[in-house]
C-alpha cells in the first residue's frame, strides 16, 4: 500500500482573492490530489456564483510544508468541459 501524502489546495482569483485549504486531505500521489482539485473546481463552475468569471483562476497544489507541487488552471477545465 503506498504511503499517504497530506496536500493542500489554495485558490487565487485575479483579484489578489486566496482562499487557503489549511486542513487538507490525504491521499497516495500528487496525481490523485490533481484529480480531486479538478473536481473541485468543475463542482466550483457547477455550482457557485453563475456570473461570476473563473476564466484566470487558478488552484496550486501544495505538499505540507507549503511547497508549490502543480497549478490546475480553471481556464484548462472549463475548455475540456466545453463550459
Amino acid at each position: 500500500m503506498d504511503p499517504m501524502h497530506r496536500y493542500h489546495l489554495e485558490f487565487a482569483g485575479p483579484d489578489g482573492t486566496v482562499l487557503v485549504d489549511t486542513e487538507g486531505d490525504e491521499f497516495p500521489a500528487l496525481d490523485v490530489a490533481s484529480a480531486q482539485a479538478r473536481d473541485v473546481i468543475r463542482t466550483v463552475l457547477q455550482q457557485a456564483a453563475p456570473d461570476q468569471d473563473w476564466s484566470e483562476w487558478t488552484t496550486t497544489i501544495k505538499d505540507g510544508e507549503g511547497n508549490h507541487l502543480a497549478v490546475v488552471r480553471f481556464r484548462e477545465i472549463m475548455e475540456s468541459s466545453g463550459a
